[in-house]
């Protein structure tokens, strides 16, 4: 039962993707995006359109309030499936304004497309209501890496750890790996002063407040460094520096690390837009 409840939410997400076509910025319930112009629900949309495309529900409203999930990171494959974290596949169609999640089964799901632009859509559901965005690709000429063109604010769109391990149970290398997004839309704020404020829309139903780090880029070796520390170590250690990929709106940064005993390695990457 939980398998099928988390799919349904999966496939609600799918849906709001579909619906948006470019690039887009800031979304949610106040933000409806740059493009006013929305898809009428009963028109043809088009699912050959958005494949290839990826995205993330920016925000969820029951009854009007903020919950906590379902936030689902959606990589759409084709024009009739989608990935959700990387892990579970759905298959759908549009009909008539709605999102049909297992067309193919006895007791498909219907989920209605409330509104649409290129970049931003609202998904209806029995729970509530779904606010989606689509994740930019990295085009366009890529930035040198510096100091000068991380400083700003940056939405943290996604995330992917990968593990390389062996395991004794098995007696074989094994791969893991987590793919996933953040519960609400989290900002990063890199300030020239160095220090890095973090906020998340959902601060205000957690109770909590934003956070405050240091952050530091290296000029000779393009890299960027972070910490929750209470004081910035001096010198910084060689393991917390990430190597940096940088265009004017998207930003990956990636820490590898190899096993200094076996043929491991950990593998971590953060996926940021603006």
């Amino acid at each position: 039962m939980k398998k099928l409840i988390f799919c349904t939410l999966s496939f609600v997400t799918l849906s709001l993707l579909f619906t948006a076509c470019e690039p887009g910025g800031k979304n949610g319930p106040d933000e409806p995006g740059n493009d006013t112009t929305a898809v009428d629900p009963q028109s043809d949309i088009k699912a050959s359109d958005y494949a290839g495309t990826k995205w993330r529900i920016d925000s969820c409203l029951e009854n009007g309030t903020p919950v906590h999930g379902p936030h689902f990171f959606i990589d759409v494959k084709t024009d009739k499936e989608v990935i959700l974290n990387g892990y579970d596949t759905t298959t759908f169609v549009f009909q008539e304004g709605f999102l049909i999640i297992h067309p193919e089964s006895e007791e498909p799901w219907k989920v209605q497309i409330l509104k649409a632009t290129k970049d931003y859509a609202e998904l209806k559901a029995q729970f509530g209501t779904l606010y989606l965005s689509r994740i930019p690709d990295m085009e366009g000429d890529k930035l040198t890496p510096s100091r000068q063109n991380i400083v700003g604010t940056w939405k943290w769109d996604w995330y992917y750890t990968e593990l390389y391990h062996w395991v004794y149970e098995w007696q074989k290398w094994y791969t893991d790996y987590t793919i996933g997004t953040t519960a609400g839309v989290e900002t990063w704020e890199f300030r020239e002063d160095g220090t890095l404020v973090q906020v998340n829309t959902m601060n205000a139903i957690w109770d909590a407040k934003p956070v405050t780090i240091w952050w530091e880029f290296n000029e000779e070796t393009k890299q960027i460094a972070w910490g929750y520390d209470e004081n910035k170590p001096d010198p910084i250690p060689d393991s917390y520096w990430m190597s940096v990929e940088l265009t004017q709106h998207v930003m990956h940064v990636r820490k590898y690390d190899p096993s200094q005993h076996d043929e491991g390695y950990q593998d971590h990457r953060w996926y940021f837009s603006r």
